[in-house]
């Protein structure tokens, strides 16, 4: 077999660190530093990390943004509890804002808050796909978990 003659490239990541970890009163300045450290090593972007027990990955894209000139932040997010129309809405709105790339990172798995009181993802679509779910939707009623 012939070998092509193209180029492999790798692109390089870095890991935000997680307001958990950090003291309130630290973590912004922490997050732009590591930042501003990843983009001056060559990274392309760097991944914000999604929990409930952590802040709003957008609003820490949002400081990584304002302190880099091209990193790129790659979000995760949880589709069970963010609708592609608003992902799609945020990576639009930082485009427009900042000309900035956001990339995407799907968690498929739930939390361990979620996990502990039984999977939401599976109460969302057992409810998203029954009758009475659908009937109730159409009444204007909220739909309880039977879980």
């Amino acid at each position: 077999m012939a070998r092509s003659d193209s180029k492999i490239s790798v692109e390089l990541f870095a890991t935000c660190p997680q307001s958990k970890d950090i003291s309130s009163d630290c973590y912004a300045r922490s997050v732009a530093d590591v930042a501003r450290w990843s983009e001056q090593c060559g990274c392309k972007g760097i991944l914000v990390y999604t929990d409930n027990s952590i802040v709003d990955p957008w609003l820490v894209s949002q400081i990584i943004i304002e302190n880099t000139k091209n990193l790129c932040p790659l979000v995760a997010i949880q589709p069970v509890y963010m609708h592609p129309y608003s992902v799609a809405k945020m990576v639009a709105s930082f485009g427009f804002l900042y000309g900035r790339r956001i990339y995407l990172n799907l968690v498929a798995g739930g939390f361990k808050t979620s996990a502990m009181r039984g999977s939401l993802s599976t109460q969302v679509l057992s409810n998203s796909f029954s009758p009475d779910a659908k009937r109730s939707r159409w009444k204007g009623n909220s739909i309880r978990s039977t879980s």
